[in-house]
């Protein structure tokens, strides 16, 4: 008889909303443009790619650009 050990619990992440780039610009202050261009050149906020022309933004990570953009 072999044991099944029980699976560790995984930590949770709620549900963030994603934000589409218009409004991810809007948020952080700057034209559509500026968050193509910087994916463009690998840099800028995390972004969420669904299929191969939807991109998305979570808060959290425009809150982490704002604040390493801060720093």
């Amino acid at each position: 008889m072999t044991r099944n050990p029980k699976p560790k619990p995984q930590a949770q992440r709620p549900m963030e909303q994603l934000l589409k780039p218009s409004e991810a610009a809007l948020f952080l202050g700057v034209h559509a443009n500026t968050l193509r261009s910087w994916r463009a050149a690998g840099t800028g906020p995390r972004f969420v790619q669904h299929t191969g022309r939807t991109i998305r933004y979570r808060i959290s990570d425009l809150l982490d650009h704002r604040e390493d953009a801060a720093a």
